[in-house]
């Protein structure tokens, strides 16, 4: 015979409310390490447009102009969204990116190991301690997961392409658009093939 009382010593299994706000707390958990749990990642048709709506300057020494929450970066967060525009060569003088569009030619996403991907990035120094410095979110975890768009352009042929990117742990994910809207700001936006200017995704006037 079967018993159906509760057994000694058990304890109650907890709640349905419980387990809910557990998975409540996960997700904000999760929203600070950059997880996105509502947002598809963004992936560029091939035939896009990047346009350009400023001026951009590379500094001498450098191949890559950084863009993050809008404005040139000098010493980005890699926890938040970056976008580089890329040119083929290093120079030591400053080079010049006029506005323009840009014909995206290929696409590709990648997750990188930490130290990899980090590199094309000068990332701002992160205090140590801490929830990001150490334990739960040491480097050893990080990955830096790269939207790559190569560029073509016939007015100029030497810029070579736009790489999002953004640090999270092994359960992060890529870019969504409107993290790399955030990122480019009104400097630039993104145009898809069947997207009329100005619709969809917004497109900044050029500044007059």
């Amino acid at each position: 015979m079967i018993a159906r009382g509760r057994c000694a010593g058990a304890r109650p299994l907890p709640s349905l409310r419980i387990l809910g706000v557990g998975l409540v707390l996960l997700q904000q958990v999760g929203c600070g390490l950059h997880v996105s749990v509502s947002s598809a990642p963004t992936v560029v048709p091939v035939g896009s447009t990047v346009i350009l709506h400023r001026p951009l300057e590379i500094p001498p020494g450098t191949a890559r102009v950084t863009l993050q929450h809008g404005r040139v970066s000098h010493g980005a967060s890699e926890w938040d969204p970056a976008c580089q525009f890329t040119v083929d060569a290093v120079s030591d003088g400053r080079q010049r990116i006029e506005p323009d569009r840009f014909r995206v030619i290929a696409f590709i996403q990648r997750r990188l190991p930490y130290g990899l991907g980090a590199r094309g990035l000068r990332f701002a120094a992160l205090g140590g301690g801490g929830f990001f410095g150490g334990g739960l979110f040491d480097a050893s975890r990080r990955v830096v997961y790269l939207s790559f768009m190569r560029l073509r352009s016939a007015a100029q042929p030497q810029v070579r392409a736009l790489e999002c990117r953004i640090t999270s742990d092994s359960l992060g994910g890529f870019l969504t658009l409107e993290q790399i809207r955030e990122a480019l700001g009104e400097t630039a936006s993104l145009q898809f093939p069947s997207q009329p200017s100005g619709r969809g995704t917004p497109v900044p006037p050029s500044p007059q």
